[in-house]
């Protein structure tokens, strides 16, 4: 079984409209190092990208996880 993480982040386009963007993290760890955050950073097309918050999902298999 995982933990799962959800970062969300914020961004302004040229129009200065903020949109938000998040994104899940799988971890072995009960824990979101920096290094696995600026991973997440770097994935999104977005250049300049401000961390909100980061929520813990809690620790479940990935079935449990993709369940609707």
């Amino acid at each position: 079984m995982k933990h799962y993480f959800m970062a969300t982040f914020a961004s302004y386009d040229d129009n200065e409209q903020m949109s938000f963007r998040t994104a899940v993290a799988a971890l072995d760890e009960y824990k979101v190092p920096g290094s696995k955050l600026r991973e997440l950073v770097a994935a999104a097309p977005e250049a300049d990208l401000e961390l909100v918050c980061v929520s813990y999902l809690g620790q479940m298999t990935e079935e449990e996880f993709g369940a609707r």
